[in-house]
């Protein structure tokens, strides 16, 4: 199971879901530029903790204007 997270700078991340292994499609609002969008590996139903425990396969900066 992979679980989105959102990060604003100096802050812990939160979580914007759990999705299976399924091409997806999700429209956000931008955020601030310098927020991050991160995915990590966690077990059924996500992390229990309300933060990455798995692996975290991918990171990227986003926001800003367009």
């Amino acid at each position: 199971m992979h679980e989105v997270w959102l990060i604003a700078p100096d802050a812990a991340p939160v979580s914007l879901g759990t999705v299976a292994d399924a091409p997806i499609s999700v429209t956000y609002p931008r955020p601030p530029e310098g927020w991050q969008i991160a995915v990590s590996i966690e077990p059924e139903g996500g992390s229990p903790y309300g933060t990455p425990t798995g692996p975290v396969i991918l990171t990227t900066v986003i926001g800003g204007a367009s």
